[in-house]
């Protein structure tokens, strides 16, 4: 007799926030229409002449884009993949220039570990760079809501089509980078060097702050991912090869079975 297949938990899981994220993004794709049709696409890049407030959540979108864009890179290295088709989609469309690149990430039988699934942090410079515009955003965002309030800056992003457009596309994007990137590598970081919600925790000041801190962390605290000896890994496989070999009945050598 014929059954009907059982799915797994986590299998309907990814089913039901499949479906819930293809739902989101009709309904955010028919509003960028109705945003694009009715103003155009140049007021989306000049929205930020307007006023501190709406030139603060213009500058968070950017910044996410171009921390995005510097995974997707590495992404798309570890994968030998291509990342340059997608990368200037995410400047001009934002998040509909992610998506391609999101099925063929799922689709890809390349290597399937995450762009940093080594012990080695990453350059630097980046790190020095992401910590100066850290401060820098920060210190801009403090005196925007010095000029508008908490509430006043949210409103303002949310005062029209445009801007509205701009924000939902901000807390997207922001999205892919925490769940698609950051989260996976937590949950593969066998000693996370901060935890994940210290991360989360900064979302309330803009999208690019829990962004810039994971990756300033990532550039200057080396981290152990799960797969991987470590230290204590690497010394017991040089002390495997160094234990010495005896002669056997048969004048072959006998080794160490670990």
């Amino acid at each position: 007799r014929d059954t009907m297949p059982v799915l797994s938990s986590a299998a309907y899981a990814f089913l039901v926030g499949f479906w819930v994220a293809a739902a989101i993004l009709v309904c955010f794709f028919i509003f960028t229409i109705f945003g694009v049709y009715f103003h155009g696409l140049l007021p989306f890049f000049l929205v930020w002449q307007e006023d501190s407030a709406k030139a603060q959540i213009f500058l968070d979108i950017v910044i996410v884009g171009i921390v995005l864009s510097y995974w997707i890179y590495l992404d798309a290295t570890k994968r030998n993949m291509r990342a340059w088709p997608h990368i200037p989609l995410l400047f001009g469309l934002g998040t509909f220039g992610v998506i391609p690149y999101l099925f063929m990430r799922l689709n890809s039988k390349a290597n399937r570990s995450t762009a940093l699934n080594n012990n080695q942090p990453l350059p630097k410079a980046i790190g020095i760079v992401a910590t100066a515009v850290y401060i820098g955003f920060f210190a801009f965002t403090v005196w925007a809501i010095q000029q508008h309030g908490y509430i006043g800056l949210i409103k303002k992003g949310l005062e029209n089509m445009v801007i509205s457009q701009i924000t939902i596309d901000l807390c997207m994007l922001t999205g892919i980078v925490m769940v698609q990137f950051y989260f996976s590598m937590f949950v593969k970081q066998t000693r996370p060097v901060l935890p994940f919600w210290f991360h989360f925790l900064q979302l309330p000041m803009g999208g690019s702050f829990p962004v810039l801190s994971f990756l300033i962390t990532q550039c200057f605290l080396p981290v152990r991912y799960k797969g991987q000896g470590g230290a204590s890994g690497q010394r017991s496989a040089a002390r495997r090869q160094a234990v010495p070999t005896t002669m056997g009945s048969g004048g072959g050598t006998v080794g160490q079975i670990d």
